[in-house]
């Protein structure tokens, strides 16, 4: 695990492994922390692989469960190699179309040409989210500049954890386009401007295209975002997957 802050949240135990292990020291440390759990199954979160190879190759301890989302990299050999070799894999964005191995998956978690809904009450008008030092200064510049057409802004600068989407209620989220993030605001009604951002794996622009609203310059934000603040419709509220659907999943795969 890269970061404690999601288990941290929930309250249970887990184990920080530091990214400079190689995957042979690496595989027999998730092996023994497995066995002293008992676990008979690993339910992995994107990387049937791991993420840096430990769990390729041969496999002798518990079932494996892949969750994955979509990656630049899902016509490489290696990983299609990683997603035949586990027991069980759900692909969570059918809808991108990104993923050549026949998986199951839990259904579509958003429907992009359906008919908009009506936005209910809001306690913000824009919430600006800079969860990364590249973004925090462009926010910084975008906060006057949309206050001074009228509307109500927020600024998340990412260390508030975790960002309560329900609780802040905004009509307009501005944004990275990961995953969760996205499929968030998507499930509330959010409209979200989309920052998609480069990353090694995962494909935000490809989500961003697909799910949100991505626009081409800073001026173009600005018009967007008050035009859906001044009586747009929202997207519609797709539901999100319940965390008994996924656990239905990898009890029955």
């Amino acid at each position: 695990m890269r970061s404690p802050e999601v288990p941290e949240a929930l309250g249970v135990a887990h184990h920080v492994c530091p990214r400079t292990l190689r995957p042979e020291v690496l595989r027999p440390r998730v092996l023994a922390h497995c066995e002293r759990l008992g676990a008979d199954t690993l339910v992995i979160d994107t990387f049937p692989e791991g993420l840096l190879g430990e769990l390729s190759g041969r496999w002798t301890g518990p079932r494996r469960v892949a969750l994955l989302r979509c990656r630049k990299d899902a016509t490489a050999r290696s990983f299609r190699a990683a997603v035949d070799a586990v027991e069980a894999a759900v692909d969570l964005e059918p809808h991108l179309d990104w993923l050549e191995a026949r998986v199951p998956s839990l259904g579509p978690i958003t429907r992009v040409s359906a008919t908009p809904s009506e936005h209910g009450q809001h306690a913000l008008d824009v919430l600006v989210v800079a969860s990364e030092a590249r973004l925090l200064g462009f926010s910084q510049r975008l906060e006057p500049r949309l206050r001074a057409l009228g509307l109500n802004v927020r600024v998340e600068d990412g260390t508030s954890f975790p960002l309560d989407l329900e609780r802040l209620r905004p009509r307009v989220l501005v944004g990275p386009a990961g995953f969760n993030l996205t499929y968030e605001a998507r499930a509330l009604g959010i409209w979200h401007i989309a920052l998609p951002m480069p990353r090694s794996h995962d494909d935000q622009f490809k989500r961003a295209e697909a799910v949100a609203q991505v626009v081409r310059s800073p001026y173009a934000l600005e018009r967007l975002a008050a035009q859906l603040c001044r009586g747009a419709s929202a997207p519609l509220q797709t539901p999100r997957h319940h965390p008994e659907d996924v656990a239905r999943f990898i009890l029955d795969a």
